[in-house]
């Protein structure tokens, strides 16, 4: 069994002291640098997150900016599209108008040349049909 006398007392009182002294020198510097460093994890981790949320946020504004940069492209190319379709045609009308005119002026250039052609056939069978009437006359 266990006999209490004076040694107990003192080394009861050591113990305490050395609790005392211990908690006082090393275990409570130990617990602030650990509370400090718990402190700076849990800040590091709510900054974290918020620029985690701020990433995120910043990412769908760049893909609504990009869609709609590629929407207004889109617009923007059908837009040209449209007018260069309306700017051939008219070009191919203004084309077919000049064509139609060359043709037309190369049928009266034809009609003229065709008439002077006849006239100058005519003056031709004239002098033909003589000669060979002359012979025949002869």
């Amino acid at each position: 069994m266990i006999q209490l006398d004076g040694s107990f007392l003192v080394i009861f009182a050591i113990v305490w002291i050395l609790v005392f002294v211990l908690n006082r020198v090393f275990f409570g510097p130990i617990k602030r640098i650990r509370d400090k460093r718990q402190d700076m994890l849990r800040r590091d981790r709510e900054a974290a997150a918020r620029a985690l949320d701020s990433y995120g946020e910043a990412v769908q504004r760049v893909e609504q900016s990009l869609k709609a940069a590629r929407a207004q492209a889109e617009q923007i190319r059908e837009s040209l599209s449209a007018e260069a379709l309306k700017e051939k045609g008219r070009l191919l009308e203004e084309l077919n108008a000049e064509y139609r005119q060359t043709v037309e002026k190369a049928k009266d250039d034809l009609k003229r040349e065709m008439q002077g052609l006849k006239g100058e056939m005519d003056t031709q069978v004239e002098a033909i049909s003589e000669k060979i009437e002359e012979r025949l006359l002869s």
